[in-house]
């Protein structure tokens, strides 16, 4: 009988424990939250695009005169300091009269990166019986563009925790726990190139093309989930 008492109160005390644990267990709301951080970024990287352009009657005499002429550009760039080139994209195609082929034309670009602005018309004067000058635009360098995301994520992480701060107490609890967090930058507003033009009017007028750097915006999100305590 002792055996069987003691054998009910155990299996009592089992059954209700567990209750007890899940009367117990905090209860949590799920709310969704997004922030952001933006800022406006002054370009410190200038792109130029210069092409040489070249025809013949036929397409091997168009494409060495062509390969000739970005030889001797790249004789001058590569003299230069602080200054990144490169060769584009070369192609040859027919020139077409009464849909019959007349000759061909080859194309190829040099893609230039530079920091400074300082002596440009000079040396794109002396580019110019090379090549023509495509177009310009201010760019945010790599380097830039990181340190200031990485900035900008640590503002958008406050702001997020700011907003779930303001919710919690809103709805009158006292303590939440962020369960998912995504953080997304967003690609900067593209500047706008200045178009082509002859190389022959920016040595005549003695001066680089007028272009205005202005700003492009880069800007960081950071979007996720909390659990607000009920209890």
């Amino acid at each position: 009988m002792k055996f069987a008492r003691l054998l009910i109160i155990f299996m009592g005390i089992f059954i209700v424990q567990p209750g007890r644990a899940h009367e117990m267990a905090p209860h949590y709301d799920h709310i969704s939250l997004s922030a952001n951080a933006s800022r406006e970024v002054s370009p410190d990287q200038l792109h130029l695009t210069l092409f040489a352009l070249g025809e013949a009657v036929d397409a091997r005499s168009s494409a060495e005169a062509v390969s000739t002429r970005i030889n001797q550009a790249l004789g001058i760039l590569n003299k230069q300091s602080a200054m990144t080139v490169q060769t584009g994209s070369f192609r040859t195609y027919p020139v077409y009269q009464k849909q019959n082929i007349t000759g061909w034309r080859s194309r190829q670009t040099l893609e230039i990166k530079t920091a400074s602005a300082a002596n440009l018309s000079q040396l794109l004067a002396r580019l110019q019986q090379y090549v023509q000058l495509e177009n310009i635009r201010y760019l945010v360098s790599e380097e830039t563009r990181q340190r200031v995301e990485n900035e900008l994520i640590q503002t958008a992480i406050r702001n997020f925790e700011q907003r779930a701060n303001l919710a919690t107490r809103s709805l009158g609890r006292k303590k939440y726990r962020i369960i998912d967090l995504n953080i997304s930058t967003h690609g900067m507003r593209p500047p706008q190139p200045m178009m082509a033009r002859s190389l022959g009017s920016v040595a005549e007028a003695d001066t680089a093309p007028a272009i205005q750097a202005g700003t492009q915006l880069v800007q960081v999100t950071v979007e996720g989930k909390i659990e607000i305590q009920l209890n």
